[in-house]
């Protein structure tokens, strides 16, 4: 059981499963798990040769979702 302070009415509850057992959000990485990393890197171009810095571009796509409903369930009590 986990108590979530910021619930200020205590008849309200939810409920979840095990993910092992039957995962309800899913998580999707495009192009894996490992962020795409662009440099701009060339000594006699840009930002590299005028002013000595090397500039990183980092971008990771991630979608997050709920797969199937039946695992998750909130009971709101009036």
């Amino acid at each position: 059981m986990v108590t979530v302070p910021e619930w200020t009415d205590a008849n309200d509850w939810a409920a979840a499963c095990a993910p092992e057992d039957c995962p309800g959000v899913c998580i999707g990485y495009r192009y894996g798990r490992a962020p795409e990393l662009f440099v701009a890197d060339d000594q006699t171009v840009g930002s590299m040769f005028t002013s000595d810095e090397m500039r990183i571009k980092c971008r990771f796509f991630v979608a997050v979702g709920v797969a199937d409903y039946r695992p998750l369930h909130k009971s709101n009590v009036a």
